[in-house]
């Protein structure tokens, strides 16, 4: 991010909120990550890992507590994700956007952003990608979207 154009008070302001907001969803997903851990019962206590873990726990993890996924969007949808191919998948039906999307009063406009990550924990690496419908207009009756390949592609890790 630039703030360059921010003056200096504000601009350290907006530092400490980022700052303040990378500190609690640290620690939200650390918290969920320990959960995670302790259920790993291949290895023995100080030695259990995330990989041997069941991470499932974090099934539905919410990165935005303030904007959740099923508090703004009321539409059905399914995600699948394919270990072996890395291939990355959500699936959305059809769907009225001023209906079943929780947007602010005079919204005009909307695009849809869907992400995948592939973590490995014992080599410390990871990858991610995205995809993105086009903007497409709030007031339109149906959103004529079926799926991500309709997106572009299926995310592919």
């Amino acid at each position: 991010m630039v703030f360059d154009g921010i003056k200096k008070p504000y601009k350290h302001s907006v530092y400490r909120v980022l700052s303040l907001f990378v500190i609690v969803f640290a620690e939200r997903l650390t918290s969920d990550l320990l959960k995670v851990v302790k259920t790993d019962a291949i290895n023995e206590r100080g030695m259990r890992t995330i990989e041997d873990g069941s991470m499932g726990l974090i099934s539905g993890f919410d990165f935005n507590t303030n904007g959740k996924l099923g508090s703004t969007l009321f539409a059905a949808y399914s995600n699948n994700f394919d270990r072996v191919t890395g291939e990355a998948t959500v699936n959305i039906p059809s769907f009225s956007p001023s209906v079943r999307i929780a947007a602010p009063a005079g919204t005009t406009h909307f695009k849809l952003v869907t992400g995948a990550s592939e973590l490995d924990f014992v080599n410390e690496t990871s990858t991610f990608e995205n995809d993105e419908t086009a903007i497409l207009p709030y007031d339109s009756a149906d959103t004529g979207i079926a799926n991500s390949s309709d997106i572009d592609h299926p995310i592919s890790i």
